[in-house]
């Protein structure tokens, strides 16, 4: 997708914080039908490889590699620039 962007997280991390599930995060949304919000932490990586593995086009060739921090925005009211709202998920 071109308007993607690669978050890798890593076999150690997934292991050591078992609230990194997709039914975990989907489940602190408070809108079912709405997937919630979701804020990655970690180092910016740059890979080199114009073209992800599975052959798509990336909206960058930048990786958020490894993710270190991953927060929901429960309600979607979220916004970037601030830090009101957010939940980090090993706190849920």
């Amino acid at each position: 997708m071109p308007d993607s962007i690669v978050v890798e997280m890593t076999p150690q991390m997934r292991t050591s914080i078992p609230q990194w599930t997709l039914d975990h995060i989907n489940g602190l949304a408070t809108d079912p039908s709405e997937p919630p919000l979701v804020r990655v932490s970690g180092y910016l990586l740059f890979d080199s490889e114009p073209v992800s593995r599975s052959g798509d086009e990336r909206g960058a060739n930048w990786e958020i590699h490894p993710v270190e921090k991953l927060e929901v925005c429960p309600d979607g009211k979220c916004t970037v620039d601030s830090d009101t709202g957010w939940k980090d998920i090993r706190s849920n």
